[in-house]
């Protein structure tokens, strides 16, 4: 995987945006999602990636990994590869640690790193290897 911080590319890090709010509130709704946006913006602004296209489901819990914006997401990121999906924070594209862990698989199967952009900070979320996980647990007094 590429990193912003370190590589110097032959071409720029890109990415996508994805906001989700779980109920259809109007306009209300949509102004969450586009703050959700602005916040993915500029963060990967703050990093060099290049937002080149953005998602959104509106009235979709976070519960469910099969909503339409995010099959979308999915659907752009198979035809047209990019490194980052940014998220304003984990539970807009899930709310739980099973669905965060597949949705995480996903993308990591596609080359792609998610990066969690609350207030001023910016966090990649990464999924640990099998080894880790197996070191972790011998690391708590578990042999596996």
């Amino acid at each position: 995987m590429r990193n912003p911080e370190h590589d110097t590319p032959d071409r720029p890090f890109t990415g996508v945006s994805y906001a989700r709010v779980a109920r259809d509130d109007g306009t209300r709704s949509y102004d969450q999602t586009e703050r959700q946006h602005q916040t993915n913006a500029a963060a990967a602004s703050r990093l060099g990636i290049q937002v080149v296209a953005s998602f959104v489901d509106i009235g979709q819990p976070g519960t469910r990994t099969n909503r339409p914006g995010l099959n979308h997401l999915f659907a752009h990121v198979e035809e047209s590869p990019v490194d980052y999906v940014a998220v304003s924070s984990i539970d807009r594209l899930a709310r739980g640690s099973e669905q965060l862990a597949y949705l995480l698989q996903r993308l990591h199967k596609l080359g792609v790193n998610v990066l969690m952009s609350d207030s001023d900070t910016v966090i990649e979320l990464v999924l640990p290897s099998d080894l880790e996980v197996l070191q972790a647990g011998r690391v708590r007094g578990h042999h596996g």
